[in-house]
């Protein structure tokens, strides 16, 4: 969201808690904001747009982190074949650690997929 005319922004202090209308990340009680009184948007007072965008694509990760099915054909076992879910996580895996690149804990790249038994 963004804020209007600079003349309708006051900084001051929180006086409930809220969400910011620019990186959707949550403030507490007297934290410093920025509120427009024309939109009654909130924002952090040193929020930045580079925070907007680091939200929306943590909110695509974890979108996509949380899929239930892919229409991909993934090689498995003769006779076997993965149930939509386990290939959404495969997907996943693949597009967040590469293919075939360097998926070493050390560099971030380990998974667990895990599902409940029964």
């Amino acid at each position: 969201m963004r804020l209007a005319n600079l003349d309708d922004v006051m900084t001051l202090a929180a006086k409930y808690p809220g969400r910011c209308a620019t990186c959707g990340y949550p403030f507490a009680v007297g934290a410093p904001i920025d509120w427009d009184r024309t939109t009654r948007a909130s924002r952090h007072a040193a929020c930045v747009p580079e925070f907007a965008a680091r939200a929306t694509q943590q909110a695509q990760t974890v979108a996509a982190s949380r899929a239930t099915g892919a229409d991909v054909e993934i090689p498995a076992p003769e006779g076997l074949a993965y149930l939509p879910l386990q290939r959404a996580g495969i997907v996943f895996c693949l597009d967040r650690f590469g293919k075939g690149g360097d998926a070493s804990p050390s560099r971030g790249g380990a998974a667990l997929i895990a599902d409940e038994m029964g």
